[in-house]
């Protein structure tokens, strides 16, 4: 009788370093691009706060001047619309006009913001720097 010699095989465990290091790349680039998305899903979100900020001071302006006829004595203050994102302030305050804005704050998570600063006039006009960003 033939006694055949059984092949054993050695089966691999684990990973090879190679399937590991691709893994890790992958895993590396979808964080990236994950946290992208994030980033500015947090600045457009700041944006839209700030410019309801915004409107919110010119309804103020605007109650105030149809009850005495003018802007210039409502006694409005930008300041306690800051946020750690923007600051709010005045350009021009008369008796018949205003323009405020709200400017990014250096340091902050709205500093490398290309859509810049988003001012309001008397007449609801909404100007900003850079067209597009401020919907």
């Amino acid at each position: 009788m033939l006694f055949f010699k059984k092949h054993h095989h050695k089966q691999n465990l684990g990973f090879t370093l190679i399937e590991l290091l691709i893994t890790v790349a992958i895993v590396g680039i979808l964080a990236q691009v994950a946290y992208a998305s994030y980033a500015s899903a947090i600045q457009q979100s700041n944006r839209y706060a700030a410019q309801q900020s915004l409107i919110e001071v010119g309804q103020k302006l605007e109650r105030y001047y149809s009850r005495s006829g003018n802007y210039a004595s409502a006694g409005v203050s930008t300041g306690n619309y800051d946020s750690d994102n923007y600051t709010f302030a005045f350009s021009v305050l008369t008796a018949t006009t205003y323009t405020v804005s709200a400017t990014p704050v250096a340091n902050s998570s709205q500093a490398g913001d290309d859509c810049g600063t988003l001012t309001l006039d008397y007449l609801g006009a909404q100007t900003a720097t850079t067209s597009g960003c401020w919907k």
